[in-house]
């Protein structure tokens, strides 16, 4: 057995120990599993773990499926012969069926190719938008603080709040909050190194925003923000700015005012993530150190974000409602601002991308409504294919009853006329799943630069695949 760490896809080793004959399965798992190991060593997890569900599925054949029926009893030896011969004969007709008819075939086949690519192209992009910021390990705890304001008896939703404020959560909220992170918005600064000098757009935040949004550090650590002189670069922004060379300790201009660092450098973050185009982070207090303003307490000067970690025990619900008048109790003096009655409350990361917009303090949707809208798209244009189908298939019925009658006068029942046709439309519904598959492939780029996406296919993803089975066969019904 090996080690935990690099024990392959689960699902598909309990497929094939459901389908492996009990004679083989000792001999043929353990080869499967110290050819996978070597592999971890060689090719890396991701790679190994695509190549052993590939050995899973080429290894599902007759001379190694079990047998329909037990053959422990000496008495029933002669059903030792299973359905699988059966079921072979039904796809070996329905082949030669598809090569009989080339033109009805590829029409066939065809329209379901095109409906299919279209579904997964959506599905695709689907799946990219309903896993925006899942990047970050702290995706389910970390939140936003937002306010509502009250003006001429409207609610308007706001998400900059004062720097006092986030000292009030750190100390009097300690026990929700297991990190709280100031940060100025990103905006667009020019980074200059000797004679380089580019626009990039760059983060100011507190040191411990490194940790909180679990940056991917490839060089230095997630602590190297301490220093107020540091800056982290990503992984594209270093290699523009110094080629091959260190990154580390090189000394930068930020604004050709500010004197950084490099104290790190992380991996660029996918593009289905808030902070995707954020090409370097610096400390807050190095921002406050040249803007003097900022340093000035206040409960009443809106200018920062907030993003929070939730403790495990806390939930957000019902920490916004204990930090609901936490601005407003201490500005309550100051009629300007109190008249405005602001009132807390957290915003999920899971919420941020798909469910922004707001209408009178309430949350009023966002782009998940086009996730609806385009889901909506995928299984109509796949049904529009399917019927396609359908209507194909009964209009060469007539053609076919012929042989259905001779089938029946030698005996064929009639659950077995339905498994062969069953056969040929799952022959059919596969072809077309692996030519939309293709063209998926080949038009995936075309389709990035189109929705400014960075959308791959899931090879190794394990729910990809049941999904993918799932599709053929509900397409196939």
């Amino acid at each position: 057995m090996i080690r935990e760490k690099g024990y392959p896809p689960q699902l598909f080793l309990r497929f094939f120990r459901w389908y492996c004959h009990h004679r083989l399965q000792n001999y043929i798992e353990g080869d499967l599993l110290e050819v996978y190991e070597k592999r971890c060593k060689r090719l890396g997890k991701r790679r190994a773990d695509l190549k052993f569900i590939v050995d899973v599925l080429l290894l599902f054949r007759p001379g190694i499926i079990k047998p329909a029926y037990r053959t422990d009893r000496p008495t029933e030896g002669y059903k030792n012969l299973n359905n699988y011969g059966m079921f072979k004969s039904y796809f070996k007709i329905g082949w030669r069926n598809l090569l009989k008819n080339k033109s009805h075939s590829l029409i066939n086949i065809g329209g379901l190719t095109a409906g299919m690519t279209v579904a997964l192209l959506i599905g695709l992009w689907i799946f990219d938008e309903l896993t925006f910021n899942k990047f970050h390990t702290n995706y389910d705890t970390i939140g936003r603080v937002m306010r509502n304001i009250t003006v001429n008896g409207e609610t308007l939703t706001r998400p900059y709040l004062p720097n006092n404020l986030g000292d009030e959560l750190k100390t009097k909220y300690s026990n929700s909050f297991k990190q709280v992170v100031m940060a100025y918005p990103v905006e667009e600064y020019f980074l200059t190194y000797e004679e380089t000098k580019l626009p990039l757009r760059g983060e100011f935040m507190e040191e411990n925003g490194a940790e909180l949004f679990s940056l991917p550090m490839l060089k230095g650590t997630r602590s190297g923000l301490i220093d107020q002189h540091s800056i982290f670069l990503s992984e594209s922004t270093a290699k523009i700015i110094f080629g091959d060379d260190e990154p580390l300790d090189r000394l930068l201009k930020i604004n050709n005012s500010m004197d950084v660092k490099v104290t790190g450098v992380y991996k660029d973050l996918p593009r289905n993530t808030r902070f995707h185009d954020v090409k370097f982070f610096a400390p807050l207090e190095l921002l406050a150190s040249y803007e003097p303003w900022m340093k000035e307490p206040s409960f009443s000067n809106n200018f920062l974000d907030i993003y929070v970690q939730l403790e495990e025990h806390s939930g957000f619900e019902a920490v916004s409602n204990q930090i609901k008048d936490a601005l407003l109790n201490n500005i309550r003096d100051d009629q300007k601002y109190a008249v405005l009655n602001p009132q807390l409350f957290l915003h999920p990361m899971a919420k941020w991308h798909l469910q922004s917009e707001w209408k009178n303090g309430v949350n009023a949707g966002g782009l998940i409504q086009i996730v609806w809208l385009f889901t909506i798209v995928g299984i109509f244009v796949l049904l529009l294919a399917c019927i396609n189908f359908m209507n194909l298939s009964t209009a060469r019925s007539e053609k076919r009853a012929k042989e259905v009658g001779i089938r029946k006068s030698i005996g064929s029942r009639r659950v077995q006329l339905m498994y062969q046709f069953f056969s040929e439309s799952f022959l059919v519904v596969f072809l077309a799943f692996i030519c939309s598959l293709a063209t998926v492939a080949v038009s995936v780029s075309w389709f990035n630069d189109l929705t400014g996406k960075q959308i791959e296919i899931p090879l190794t993803n394990v729910y990809f695949w049941l999904g993918s089975l799932a599709f053929i066969f509900v397409t196939g019904l």
